[in-house]
């Protein structure tokens, strides 16, 4: 009877650790997403004549979600050299 009861103090206890770690993932995420330029900052910064990288001046970039496709918050980033630039919102 202990036993059981212990196994699913465990399951419990480590299903709230889980919990935990992950939505401190996705805040260290959306932090991190917050620290790039939004596309306006881009240009502004860079001086360049249209959006392209900076690294590289490639001015093939791609887009993805921040935790998954369908995800609102976007980055955008160089084809060429996979450098990050800037984030957008999907509106």
């Amino acid at each position: 009877m202990y036993v059981i009861a212990a196994f699913i103090i465990f399951i419990v206890g480590y299903a709230l650790l889980a919990d935990w770690l992950a939505g401190d993932l996705r805040k260290r995420k959306h932090e991190a997403w917050m620290r790039f330029p939004n596309i306006e900052e881009y240009a502004r910064k860079t001086q360049l004549s249209r959006i392209q990288c900076w690294h590289c001046r490639s001015c093939s970039i791609r887009q993805y979600g921040l935790e998954a496709r369908n995800d609102e918050r976007r980055i955008h980033a160089c084809n060429q050299c996979n450098t990050n630039l800037y984030r957008t919102t999907r509106g």
